[in-house]
């Protein structure tokens, strides 16, 4: 047992600052293949320094299972456009709380919503952005003009569903812009 603890510890220790490559690792989905491959560098460097051959160098899996980012409005389940728009009312609440515009939100209306998903194999910011389209009424705290109607949109990140089939985003939210409609 402690040749075996020192063994595992000593490959633990080593082979774990090594790098490995892998071939295909975004965008994939089940029935994809990816190959993990060790360099020949590490393999020499493990028989010098520490007398371990290491026979398998590369290894193909194929996914069984994956993760994805929503691509479609339409792939959003009940549930989680519900606690969406729960943080996004939120959200747009506490900016109006305290706002230092000189406005006040009489009332506003969820108005819809759509999905930007990173374009496949960029390196985008993010894979996926939604946006919670807000419909309000603000007037002016000093009067400077009528109730005017604006579009609150609310934008959350990273929209996914798990192989499991439940759903989870990034509860970081944020208005992505005020726009003003003067009409």
């Amino acid at each position: 047992l402690d040749a075996y603890n020192e063994y595992n510890e000593l490959f633990n220790d080593n082979l774990s600052t090594y790098s490995f490559d892998i071939d295909n690792s975004r965008n994939l989905s089940v029935g994809d293949t990816f190959t993990i491959t060790l360099d020949d560098y590490y393999v020499e460097s493990m028989l010098e320094y520490y007398g371990i051959m290491i026979t398998e160098t590369k290894k193909t899996y194929t996914v069984e299972s994956a993760d994805h980012y929503i691509a479609t409005f339409e792939e959003i389940s009940d549930s989680t456009l519900a606690a969406m728009k729960k943080d996004a009312e939120e959200e747009i609440e506490e900016s109006y709380d305290g706002n230092y515009l000189d406005v006040t939100l009489d009332s506003y209306e969820y108005y819809g919503a759509y999905v930007m998903k990173g374009i496949d194999d960029s390196w985008s910011t993010y894979d996926n952005v939604v946006y919670l389209i807000y419909k309000g009424v603000v007037t002016s705290d000093d009067g400077e003009f009528d109730a005017v109607d604006v579009y609150l949109p609310v934008r959350l990140y990273y929209v996914m569903e798990r192989a499991d089939g439940t759903q989870e985003y990034d509860d970081y939210d944020e208005f992505a812009d005020f726009n003003f409609d003067e009409d």
